[in-house]
Parts: C-alpha cells; sequence; structure tokens
C-alpha cells in the first residue's frame, strides 16, 4: 500500500515517535489519536510512524487522507478505495468493508478527521467487527470514544541556551534553517545570525507550521 512521499526530511520529534510506537504497540490500544492545533505537525508525526511501522503489520500500513472528504458517508468508500477493494454495490458498503477487514493485521491511518466527527463510531463498529486493524487518527479534536487513546502534540522544543552546542541539535532552529535552504540553497546561517533565529522560533511559539 503506498504511502505519501515527505517533500522534506523528518526533524527532531524522537520523544514523541517514540511515545507513539510504544502505545501501538500496546496490545489494549486500538484506536490512537493525535491531537493537536493545525500545523503543529500532526500528520508529519503520524506520516513517520506509517513509515516506521510497516513492517510490524502483516497486511501493510494504509493511508487514508480525509480532507477532501466532505461528509461522514463518504468514508466507507474513501477506505476501500485506499486499500484497493471494490465493494460490490450490495447496499450495505459499511458491512462488506468490515468483512473484508476482518482478519487483516492492518495499522489505517486517518489524517484529518476533526470536520467528519460524526463519523467518529464508524471507527467503534470497524473496531468491533476486526480482531487485528489497528488505527491511527490525527485530529484537530479528540473523537471522544471510548475506545480512544489520546496523544496530545505540543510545540517543537525552544533551546534554553544560545550555545552552539544546543543550537545544533534544536530541532526548532534546524526545521528554520531547514526552510530557509529551501527558499536560498546557499543559506548558512552565521553565529551572529542565531539569536534572531530563535527570536522567531519563540515568537511562533515553537509551531513547525
Amino acid at each position: 500500500l503506498a504511502l505519501p512521499i515527505p517533500a522534506t526530511a523528518f526533524i527532531g520529534r524522537e520523544a514523541e515517535l517514540a511515545h507513539v510506537a510504544e502505545l501501538l504497540a500496546d496490545p489494549d490500544c486500538r484506536l490512537l489519536t493525535i491531537i493537536g492545533p493545525g500545523g503543529i505537525g500532526k500528520t508529519r508525526l503520524a506520516l513517520q510512524t506509517a513509515v516506521g511501522h510497516r513492517p510490524v503489520f502483516a497486511d501493510g500500513v494504509a493511508w487514508v487522507a480525509l480532507n477532501g472528504v466532505q461528509v461522514p458517508e463518504q468514508v466507507t468508500a474513501v477506505v476501500a478505495e485506499v486499500l484497493n477493494y471494490r465493494l460490490r454495490g450490495s447496499g450495505q458498503p459499511e458491512a462488506e468493508l468490515f468483512h473484508l477487514l476482518a482478519d487483516k493485521t492492518l495499522l489505517l491511518v486517518l489524517d484529518n478527521f476533526e470536520h467528519l466527527l460524526p463519523a467518529a463510531d464508524f471507527l467503534t463498529r470497524l473496531l468491533r467487527q476486526t480482531t487485528a486493524v489497528k488505527l491511527l487518527v490525527t485530529s484537530r479534536q479528540p473523537l471522544d470514544l471510548q475506545e480512544e487513546w489520546r496523544f496530545d502534540l505540543g510545540e517543537l522544543p525552544l533551546p534554553e541556551t544560545l550555545s552552539e552546542d544546543v543550537l545544533a541539535v534544536n530541532s526548532a532552529v534546524q526545521l528554520f534553517v531547514q526552510s530557509a535552504r529551501r527558499v536560498s540553497t546557499t543559506f548558512a546561517p552565521a553565529e551572529a545570525d542565531f539569536p534572531i533565529i530563535v527570536r522567531i522560533c519563540q515568537q511562533v511559539g515553537g509551531m513547525p507550521l
């Protein structure tokens, strides 16, 4: 199953990536929601998790982008399309999809769920009709389901000092430099630039976007 190809290198979030992996490894955690405001990096963290978990799930990892889905009733069809399942149109597409997923060992990533909260019960029904499917969801809001485990994603850590060693490994500074180099490939910050870069990172509150 194809995953989106990231446009940039993954920077930082080592602790968050490890924590998400730990939660997904818990047999009791079958629905994990990465929650945070727009631009905080939910999609990027979910994608990096998806890539790393391909070897973990026998039937792979499927990425379902929901930003183009307008109504909750479309979720079943979109999931089936991503999985390359051709539903027969029997009038019970949801039941048919669940039957196809019943014995799959699969990680299903549903990105940008916040505008489809009325469809959250679909996830509950899916989990009840399958045995080894796990769901990783990104949303600006919690789903408020009994089965849901929540992972609140915060801002990138800001450097506590302006020492060269700290700045060299700080993910907020690294992300700024990476972004600047996309605009100007010759960009190489001098020592005098770092206080300004840090101030910019502080002004945006460590928000990656």
